[in-house]
């Protein structure tokens, strides 16, 4: 499974003149960086043990793990030869690893590899003020580079970035490599699924989870940004390439024109239109034209992933938004759907809907209800870090699981219709919230009447099969029927 998780996740970021994959016979493949031969650097800090940098011989009890440098040993084409030269680390290069590098490049290498990211740190060795890569790393890139350009050889090079942050290398570089992968933190089984993307037995399909800035400067723009915050990233969110090519078409919306609680369903066509098969990532973005609050430029709201589709074949996704889907906090910070234009995009396609009236998801929390709420949290948190064992905290888990439990078994299925939200922020404490009744709701045939009964019986029976040394009140505010508890 863990193999199957870094398949399907690694991200094609660029493949320029189709570098990838690496399928010829009798390839010499040089494989360089700190992170090339490293199952911590694979892992990250705080992986296996709780805390701290994880050491090498922490993993000999699991003999099936594999660094990159084993996995393209272990499935490169027949005929190739594939070598390690460590050359520098996250802090220093080695000179005389570095001409080895460029002897290297000049006599014989047809791929060099590059395995560049971060440490395993955390915490304050962690802290950075700066995103760029660590200054030896970009001395070993540039050493790459620059003995592919003296030696006039044509030689391929892919970077592989294992990271937990996008680290940001300076776009020349960038543009000057091959193809670039991002790998993530991978973990300890990483080398083999990696090099079955590298040699074309395995198509990458993952795309970016956040926004790769091309710049330290960048990081406070997200995809969601406002239309008044303009940069261009390295790469965008969502973004990730394959060795296939996939066509959109046949966009549908059900309805062009939704009533406030009335469901709109999307669907669209995604055909392989490359020759080999690959699985697409599916993304539906939703802009809100005009709003009280400034709107974002797009949210992303609903993906899927295909399963493989051969060279030809097609696979229809369809998606369905609800009303508050559409909802954002405006300035009395209720939670709304407003009336207006929507704009859709999956893909290159484009269209849109008109949500034609307003609707209140959830009203806005009263001030003191916060500060309740707050205070709840500082209460908790001091008697966690007072000398409550780990015992204490388990046993505290197991009431708060059983009053959950307790408290949903006691409602009939019509109540659990009601917006009920329980939240389990920490081992003793419990937040439970029934927001009143939408006008949806309401025109379904539930009344606030039964709302409030739900809220004060049902909840209150659960309170009475508790002893009171084990659950207390935090708070409770009349309309909003915000209910915290503490267990301890």
């Amino acid at each position: 499974m863990s193999e199957n998780v870094v398949r399907e996740s690694l991200t094609l970021l660029r493949n320029q003149d189709n570098a990838l994959p690496l399928s010829a016979a009798g390839q010499k493949i040089l494989v360089v960086g700190p992170a090339a031969d490293s199952l911590p650097n694979q892992c990250g800090g705080w992986s296996i043990h709780w805390q701290g940098s994880v050491s090498p011989s922490e993993f000999d009890p699991y003999p099936d793990t594999s660094t990159i440098y084993q996995g393209i040993k272990s499935l490169a084409p027949s005929g190739s030869n594939v070598q390690l030269v460590a050359a520098c680390d996250f802090d220093k290069c080695d000179s005389s690893n570095l001409r080895e590098i460029e002897a290297i490049i000049a006599a014989s290498a047809d791929v060099v590899v590059l395995a560049v990211g971060e440490g395993p740190e955390a915490e304050v060795l962690g802290d950075i003020d700066d995103l760029t890569i660590s200054p030896s790393q970009i001395e070993l890139i540039k050493t790459v580079h620059g003995a592919i350009a003296k030696s006039g050889r044509k030689v391929k090079t892919v970077m592989v970035l294992v990271e937990a942050r996008p680290r940001i290398i300076p776009e020349e570089l960038i543009n000057a490599t091959s193809a670039v992968i991002n790998a993530y933190l991978p973990g300890p089984y990483a080398g083999t699924p990696l090099a079955e993307v590298l040699f074309g037995k395995a198509n990458p399909s993952g795309k970016l989870p956040f926004t790769y800035p091309r710049t330290t400067g960048d990081i406070h723009v997200p995809y969601w940004h406002w239309y008044s915050d303009v940069t261009t990233p390295l790469f965008p969110f969502g973004f990730g390439l394959s060795y296939t090519t996939f066509a959109y078409d046949n966009l549908r919306v059900s309805d062009t024109k939704l009533a406030p609680g009335k469901p709109v369903t999307i669907s669209v066509r995604v055909t392989n239109s490359g020759k080999v098969p690959g699985r697409e990532v599916v993304q539906l973005y939703v802009s809100d034209v005009y709003a009280t609050v400034a709107p974002s430029v797009k949210l992303l709201k609903r993906y899927v992933k295909t399963r493989s589709l051969a060279p030809g074949q097609s696979y229809v996704a369809t998606f369905t938004l609800a009303t508050h889907d559409l909802a954002f906090y405006n300035r009395e910070q209720q939670f709304v759907a407003e009336a207006g234009l929507f704009n859709i995009q999956v893909g290159t396609l484009t269209s849109s809907f008109t949500l034609t009236g307003k609707s209140l998801i959830c009203p806005a929390m009263k001030t003191a209800t916060v500060w309740a709420l707050l205070l709840a949290l500082v209460i908790a948190s001091v008697a966690l870090t007072s000398g409550a064992s780990a015992a204490r905290n388990n046993a505290r888990t197991a009431k708060r699981d059983a009053f959950v439990a307790r408290l949903m078994a006691s409602l009939t299925l019509k109540e659990k219709s009601f917006p009920l939200m329980i939240t389990k922020s920490m081992s003793n404490m419990l937040i439970v919230n029934l927001c009143p009744l939408t006008a949806e709701q309401e025109a379904q045939g539930l009344s606030s009447k039964a709302h409030q009964m739900v809220t004060l019986d049902h909840l209150h029976l659960c309170l009475r099969h508790i002893s009171t040394d084990q659950l207390k009140i935090a708070s409770f505010t009349g309309k909003t029927y915000f209910v915290s508890f503490i267990l301890g």
